[in-house]
């Protein structure tokens, strides 16, 4: 008869729990913050006036008046985001860990984490775009650079110059924020030209400053990507989707986690996918819900996707894997990976924190619970204005 001492074998446990993998975020030093901040006030604007010009002047010839006109543009504080949980006493009390010093920092930085993303997604509204047709001379400023060690500099420069020769003052610093990968690779250029690189790396995301650009350099996994999935019929059963870590499996019956309905077309089942990657739609039905460390994933990195009769476009704050893993029909195709790369005038994008983040705990006891909730929140706005976005270029870079 064989022994059962299990029960008896020593068990050590680590002084501390498992880090997290947190990104440098970029979003306050780059941002402008020239509004009073005013608490209560939901909305800030900012006018503009129309343009005068010169004319030639005849004679005791009246001259036509030029009209003097203004419009307006503003900001709204409109993103509540909170994070709340609860920690009962005899939880805490059985617990080897204080379970509160272990989760705060954790929704704080969820928090932060968000709105940095979002200050990033602002590439969107840059007026320049510099792509693979201005450097690499052939394809279209709407396709991904292919950078190397040949052309990033060229790529800086230049992006740079589209600024100043659309008379961007320089007398405000200029920056740009780089996909960790491609911050290499310029790393690289200026070590094979023998510049030392001074250690300065993500302190706050910076890098460090070119002297002969005049760019300030900053490196985050927070900037906006983008991949499109292309279909030319209707997926098959078992065909699936992976972004990052998390499969979506279309099926005729959703029973899984992440099982996302088949329709019965393309556009359908491209509408239900989008629904399970949004955490929209009928959750149980349109498709299964993610486990919670899944779904915290795909938020924490901002991932969303929008789709239309043919095609899906997924959106991410930072460099997220997007592949397709079965294809039975071989019936739809993955495009570039595409990151938007920012490089503009410091304060070419307006925030405005109503409410920094902030901890507060509640005792559960009017509710018939022994212990505390924990709601971590903030209240802010971002806005890119017209005079913003005329001091900002989006540089698509294509992912490899």
């Amino acid at each position: 008869m064989a022994n059962s001492l299990s029960n008896f074998k020593k068990q050590i446990w680590d002084r501390r729990i498992q880090r997290d993998l947190n990104k440098s975020l970029v979003a306050l030093p780059l941002a402008r913050f020239g509004f009073s901040e005013v608490t209560g006030a939901t909305r800030f604007n900012r006018p503009a006036k129309t343009r005068l010009y010169s004319v030639s002047y005849t004679a005791e010839t009246a001259m036509s008046t030029q009209a003097l006109g203004s419009s307006n543009e503003y900001l709204d504080v409109d993103q509540t985001k909170a994070v709340h949980f609860f920690i009962d006493d005899t939880q805490k009390l059985e617990s080897n860990y204080d379970i509160m010093s272990m989760y705060a920092p954790e929704a704080v930085y969820a928090l932060r984490n968000e709105m940095d993303g979002k200050f990033l997604a602002q590439v969107s509204n840059a007026f320049y775009t510099v792509g693979k047709l201005d450097i690499e001379g052939s394809g279209a400023n709407t396709t991904g650079i292919t950078v190397t060690t040949s052309n990033v500099v060229k790529m800086l420069s230049f992006s740079k110059a589209k600024l100043v020769q659309n008379r961007v003052e320089t007398t405000t610093p200029f920056f740009v924020v780089l996909e960790p990968t491609i911050a290499a690779i310029w790393e690289q250029t200026l070590t094979g030209t023998g510049n030392n690189l001074a250690d300065t790396t993500l302190r706050n995301g910076y890098m460090a400053s070119i002297g002969a650009l005049g760019l300030d350099v900053y490196v985050s996994n927070n900037l906006k990507h983008t991949r499109t999935l292309t279909g030319t019929g209707n997926f098959s059963a078992n065909d699936t989707v992976i972004i990052g870590s998390q499969t979506f499996k279309f099926v005729a019956s959703p029973a899984a986690v992440g099982d996302v309905d088949l329709g019965a077309d393309l556009e359908t089942s491209l509408a239900n996918l989008a629904a399970a990657i949004n955490d929209s739609g009928t959750a149980g039905t349109t498709y299964i819900q993610l486990t919670q460390d899944e779904r915290a994933k795909l938020k924490q990195n901002l991932v969303s996707a929008t789709s239309t009769a043919t095609t899906l476009v997924v959106t991410t704050a930072g460099y997220t894997d997007i592949t397709e893993g079965v294809d039975g029909g071989t019936t739809f195709s993955m495009g570039d990976h595409n990151c938007s790369s920012i490089l503009g005038q410091k304060g070419c994008i307006d925030m405005v924190i109503q409410k920094s983040v902030v901890s507060e705990m509640q005792r559960g006891t009017s509710k018939g619970l022994i212990g505390e909730y924990v709601t971590t929140w903030t209240r802010y706005g971002i806005k890119t204005f017209t005079e913003g976005a005329q001091r900002m270029v989006e540089i698509l870079i294509k992912m490899l």
